[in-house]
């Protein structure tokens, strides 16, 4: 916890400062050292997970809080798993056949061991209601949902993925989650063997399985769920797929290319990689956007969108002898907003990468061929960041009101921005103008202010976020998905 309010300390000693120092888009801010766990030729680490409080949390052989500063608040070691972070800053990973929920200052909070299983393959995943799910594979569990203080509300056994355990996530539908499974001889709830589409409720319920030969399995599985459908890949020969279900099971549509990954935004649209360089862009119909070639060389990964859908960035690794690379492109028409080099021996992006609350930095995880060689977690800003002067300096702020992610399904980012001291009130309404929560009423200094607020505790709708006070009246548009 020192370490902890040390960073806090050192954030506010920046802002305090009469000037903020201007960052270029494209810049890496700062590379943290981890340790690293080897699996075939390459390092094996995960995609990070940003809790609302900023900390950001990595996965190599150990459990990583990183600062938003960069600098390591605590690990825990004998961790290497999908991890994820609850809306109260729980942080939830797997171990083994354990699944594993810590508090925000490093101590563990609950562990759940299925001594039946081989251990987790997919999760453990924060659902849409709050609960906690993941896969234990060959006997035991199965698929299995906890609850925030660690007891298991259900399971659906008879899962097998007999690829082992990975970094996978669980993608969840409306109401239901999607697994793909590899089974030995068939799927759980399928008559036809070995690949299957499942679709489980939050209840408990197995739904219904498709078979689809070809498809990829774990820790890929379901690539994305989109308007809570789900995004799978088909490796079938001759041809090659992208095709979405919906949560009845029935075919939604199919688009005849292979990614190598593929992404669902907040805008509604998907974003792959096909062809080694070229990122494309799809409607939620299946309908191609854009196809625009990328400045990359070898294996991508994830283009992952930011919360504020202003760029969408994803990059590749270490092969033919020559190092990755990351970029940032433009969601609206796929052109290359910048691109860096990933410097280190034998060096490449070696997972999806995740954004800050506000969209404005990405962490992008970075991995080598080497085990003498640290792998390393950095932070890029993703746009320009101009000088400022504070109050009292010839410049003086303008009144703003942002959020961030818009839409939101959990925990969203806002932003106040007073140029003078005064008493406000910061407030969502329905849309039937009625007060739905209140963020903050009282005073406040002139300057930028941050509120959190919970999105999953509201139904799906649009929502306007006010801002107001003497002479001060702001509103803002929130969805929440």
């Amino acid at each position: 916890m020192a370490s902890r309010y040390a960073s806090l300390a050192l954030l506010l000693l920046v802002l305090s400062a009469s000037t903020v120092t201007a960052q270029e888009a494209g810049e890496r801010l700062w590379a943290v050292d981890v340790q690293s766990v080897n699996v075939g030729s390459y390092t094996m680490i995960g995609q990070p997970r940003v809790a609302p409080d900023g900390t950001v949390y990595f996965v190599t052989d150990s459990l990583y809080a990183i600062s938003p500063e960069g600098v390591i608040l605590w690990k825990s070691e004998g961790v290497s798993s999908y991890v994820d972070v609850g809306a109260d800053g729980t942080v939830y990973v797997s171990a083994g056949r354990a699944v594993i929920a810590y508090n925000p200052d490093g101590t563990e909070r609950w562990r759940y061991t299925d001594t039946g299983s081989w251990g987790v393959t997919t999760g453990p995943t924060v659902g849409p209601d709050g609960n906690v799910y993941a896969v234990f594979i060959q006997g035991g569990l199965g698929v299995a949902s906890f609850t925030p203080d660690g007891a298991l509300r259900w399971n659906v056994p008879g899962f097998l993925t007999s690829d082992g355990p990975e970094l996978g996530r669980v993608a969840f539908g409306p109401d239901n989650l999607y697994y793909a499974d590899k089974g030995l001889w068939n799927v759980a709830g399928c008559q036809s063997p070995y690949v299957g589409l499942v679709s489980i409720s939050l209840d408990g319920e197995l739904e219904w399985c498709k078979s689809i030969s070809g498809m990829r399995e774990p820790p890929v599985g379901v690539e994305a769920t989109l308007d809570g459908r789900a995004v799978i890949v088909q490796n079938a020969l001759p041809n090659h797929f992208v095709q979405t279900y919906n949560p009845d099971g029935s075919l939604d549509w199919t688009q005849t290319f292979m990614p190598s990954s593929i992404r669902a935004g907040a805008d509604g649209n998907l974003y792959a990689w096909h062809d080694i360089s070229t990122l494309i862009s799809l409607t939620a119909d299946g309908t191609v956007r854009w196809a625009v070639p990328q400045p990359l060389r070898n294996f991508p990964w994830h283009a992952v969108v930011a919360p504020d859908g202003e760029a969408v960035v994803g990059g590749g690794n270490y092969g033919f002898g020559d190092n990755g690379t990351i970029i940032a492109a433009d969601p609206a028409d796929g052109h290359t907003l910048w691109s860096i080099p990933v410097t280190g021996p034998s060096a490449g992006v070696g997972a999806p990468a995740a954004f800050s609350p506000d969209g404005q930095v990405v962490y992008v995880p970075v991995n080598t061929l080497s085990l003498d060689v640290p792998d390393q977690l950095w932070a890029v800003r993703v746009h320009d960041e101009r000088t400022t002067a504070t109050p009292g300096e010839g410049e003086v702020l303008a009144p703003a009101l942002t959020v961030a992610p818009n839409p939101a399904a959990d925990r969203a980012a806002i932003a106040l921005t007073l140029p003078a001291a005064e008493a406000a009130t910061v407030a969502v309404y329905d849309a039937l103008g009625r007060r739905v929560a209140v963020l903050h009423d009282g005073a406040l200094a002139a300057g930028t202010h941050a509120f959190s607020l919970d999105a999953s505790a509201l139904p799906p709708g649009v929502y306007v976020l006010r801002a107001t006070g003497d002479g001060l009246a702001l509103t803002h548009r929130l969805v929440v998905r």
